[in-house]
């Protein structure tokens, strides 16, 4: 549970409830750092990607 909280207080920014975002923050356990996700990625349709 330390590791948790260490991860958000370690959070490079945040914004307030609301805001337009367009990427996501996901905690890597193991390698004990942030990845940006663009939010784009959860809400695209695979369909739409040509081979």
């Amino acid at each position: 549970m330390q590791h948790v909280a260490w991860a958000v207080d370690s959070m490079p920014g945040t914004v307030p409830v609301g805001c337009d975002i367009n990427q996501m923050a996901m905690y890597d356990f193991e390698a004990a750092q942030w990845h940006f996700v663009p939010i784009e990625v959860f809400t695209s349709n695979t369909d739409d990607v040509e081979p």
